[in-house]
């Protein structure tokens, strides 16, 4: 019997033809009304150009299922992928590092485990899990994480951010540390308290330039709010009760118009 397929004595299998199908027929889906089904099932195509086509045309309408580890070399995805992914990694061009494009508007990742948390939206199945816009490319050039708030337990950013220069650094006990708003500045934020940090060059006639550090915290309880402001060199510091300041401030103002109200000629 003539045929295309060929056995080699160095385990190899050689089949001169353009298409390979994979064809069973209790296997296959019924066609849906509106909806055209290839005849064909071409499960690998000698494709122009020298490429290797897997499902070709879609002939498949269940699409193609890879179980087990998978290494793809260069990696282009031109459609949303379904089901977990565990690990990601793009094609290195040139010894650059790694990079994975992604054309398309949103970003998708949802844990199909956490039942609860997607249903808490209000939605379920496939509507809950796309409404998981982890980044979304959106008009006006704009990146937006966690697009329409789908994430019901918000952002949480583990380790240090980075921001246009400034770098917000969490101490693990509460406090974030943002450093530098400026050259020579830093802002640290905690439960109830916000210190800020300058240091300057202080130029005296016949004295060195020499540095000067000053830490204005802001505190803030549930009576008071006061400003301490210190020195590191001198050891210099001042207390303003800002809450205090402005109740004298009002019964200052009230002993003034009190006193422009004598002042007033009587009609």
């Amino acid at each position: 019997m003539n045929t295309d397929i060929k056995l080699f004595e160095n385990q190899q299998v050689k089949i001169e033809a353009w298409d390979f199908l994979l064809d069973a027929a209790d296997r296959r889906k019924p066609n849906e009304t509106n909806i055209h089904y290839s005849d064909y099932r071409r499960a690998l195509v000698h494709n122009v150009g020298d490429k290797l086509t897997i499902n070709y045309a879609g002939d498949y309408p269940g699409g193609v299922d890879i179980q087990g580890t998978t290494s793809i070399e260069r990696l282009s995805v031109e459609k949303a992928l379904s089901g977990p992914v565990a690990k990601l990694t793009g094609y290195s061009w040139f010894g650059a590092p790694p990079a994975i494009s992604c054309f398309a508007q949103d970003l998708v990742l949802a844990n199909r485990d956490i039942g609860d948390d997607l249903s808490a939206t209000g939605q379920t199945g496939s509507a809950a899990i796309l409404s998981n816009v982890a980044l979304s490319h959106m008009p006006g050039d704009q990146l937006v994480i966690n697009r329409g708030g789908g994430y019901t337990g918000g952002v949480s950013v583990e380790g240090n951010l980075q921001v246009g220069g400034i770098t917000l650094q969490g101490s693990g006990n509460g406090s974030i540390d943002v450093n530098p708003l400026l050259p020579h500045q830093a802002l640290k934020i905690s439960n109830g308290m916000m210190q800020f940090e300058t240091t300057r060059l202080r130029f005296l006639p016949g004295v060195l330039p020499h540095s000067v550090t000053t830490q204005q915290t802001l505190k803030v309880t549930s009576d008071t709010i006061s400003v301490e402001t210190h020195q590191l060199e001198s050891g210099q510091s001042e207390v303003l009760d800002l809450v205090k300041e402005i109740k004298a401030l009002r019964q200052k103002v009230t002993e003034l118009e009190q006193a422009i109200a004598h002042l007033s000629p009587h009609r």
